[in-house]
């Protein structure tokens, strides 16, 4: 494997080697295909402007994602209820319609788990309560004693 060269080149390098990484390059290749170590490769992994780069990059592949499937959503959600509505298949049928009220509704265990949250924050409440009012009946107990 080469020589590392100058910080321009190694910014060349690293750019290159993000873009293994995003196209799901082994560290092998990727090292291979920019002429150095392996553990360069994972050296610069660790590095923050690496790191930061990568994640960019993946943001930005991850919105194009998000927005060329949101472009096409009013298509999805007919074909979903087109299959709900005019499927032979019992089961596709049933699939589609519990997918459609799940997402219009919520799922079973996310209702659980809202009116689960909602409990536990009426029991911190009423202990905060208690203690408030045990707080108090002290006070009215020293202003008693004097």
């Amino acid at each position: 494997m080469g020589t590392l060269g100058t910080n321009k080149e190694l910014s060349e390098l690293k750019m290159k080697m993000i873009e293994g990484i995003l196209k799901n390059d082994t560290i092998t290749q990727i090292a291979k295909d920019i002429k150095v170590t392996r553990n360069t490769v994972y050296a610069w992994l660790e590095l923050d402007d690496v790191k930061a780069e990568l994640n960019k990059r993946k943001q930005q592949i991850i919105s194009k994602a998000q927005n060329a499937i949101m472009n096409d959503m009013d298509k999805y959600i007919a074909e979903v209820k087109r299959l709900a509505l005019e499927s032979d298949s019992d089961k596709i049928k049933t699939d589609c319609l519990i997918y459609l009220i799940d997402k219009t509704l919520g799922k079973n265990t996310t209702k659980i788990q809202e009116i689960s949250d909602e409990n536990n924050n009426n029991n911190q409440t009423n202990e905060q309560i208690m203690n408030e009012l045990n707080d108090f009946k002290l006070i009215e107990l020293e202003k008693k004693a004097k």
